[in-house]
């Protein structure tokens, strides 16, 4: 990852579905210091007002998030005492999931194919991470 992000930025905001690779880039963020917020999933959800903002050690509801906390604790030395926060921001939706949708492409190579994004939800959290990491707030 060093090399494919060997540049200067004054923060990231990560919405990336997959858990290996959202994974990766917090811990790199992490290890610089470079302050960031992720985003969690969306797809079965579409209340924006349920979106919160808080430590991603200890989001709920969201199943992209959970194991990205697991692949962090596991491989990249994140704090395994569940009381302990991470220190990176975390968008996320505590609304519960709707459940599975039919896909409209079966063929779809999105993560979240068949669940269904809602625009007024995914549009709501990247303007909410964009809040954060502008103003510098880490939670509620």
């Amino acid at each position: 990852m060093e090399h494919r992000l060997d540049f200067s930025f004054d923060g990231f905001i990560d919405a990336i579905d997959q858990v290996s690779v959202k994974a990766a880039l917090i811990a790199y963020l992490h290890r610089r210091a470079t302050p960031m917020v992720v985003c969690g999933a969306a797809g079965g959800r579409v209340d924006p007002l349920l979106l919160k903002a808080q430590d991603l050690a200890f989001t709920t509801q969201d199943a992209l998030l959970a194991n990205v906390r697991a692949r962090l604790r596991k491989h990249y030395d994140f704090p395994r005492d569940l009381q302990k926060p991470f220190a990176v921001t975390a968008i996320h939706s505590s609304e519960v999931w709707r459940g599975h949708r039919a896909s409209a492409d079966a063929g779809s190579a999105l993560a979240c194919s068949g669940f269904g994004s809602s625009m007024m939800l995914t549009a709501s959290m990247g303007l909410a991470a964009v809040v954060r990491l502008i103003d510098g707030r880490k939670t509620d």
